[in-house]
């Protein structure tokens, strides 16, 4: 009788030591997921920031190139309407001479 009382206690206790040692996995395999979890948001936060500077760079620097592009063409267009003011005469020749050329142009194209 004593044998089964100890084969009972010993049942129990292995059973008890079954479920804490499920419960011990239990609790390992979530907080193994929930760190695969973080490195993977963790990562990726990173990406998206490494993206969101690299996208600014290249939209600041368009901003200047269309800055300086904006300025030469401003540029342009005072000198060539100072030179039509200087010298009206000439700027109607070209543009008469142009307008032939593209003329005959597009009249051989079609």
């Amino acid at each position: 009788m004593i044998d089964r009382k100890a084969e009972k206690c010993a049942g129990e206790a292995g059973r008890e030591s079954v479920r804490r040692l499920v419960d011990s996995l239990r609790a390992m395999i979530a907080e193994a997921e929930e760190t695969v979890v973080r490195t993977a948001s963790d990562q990726m936060d990173e990406a998206v920031e490494h993206l969101r500077v690299r996208v600014q760079k290249r939209l600041d620097d368009f901003k200047e190139n269309y800055q300086q592009a904006e300025d030469r063409v401003a540029d342009m267009a005072s000198a060539v309407d100072r030179t039509i003011r200087e010298k009206p005469y000439q700027s109607l020749g070209i543009a008469a001479g142009i307008g032939v050329l593209v003329g005959f142009w597009l009249s051989r194209k079609c």
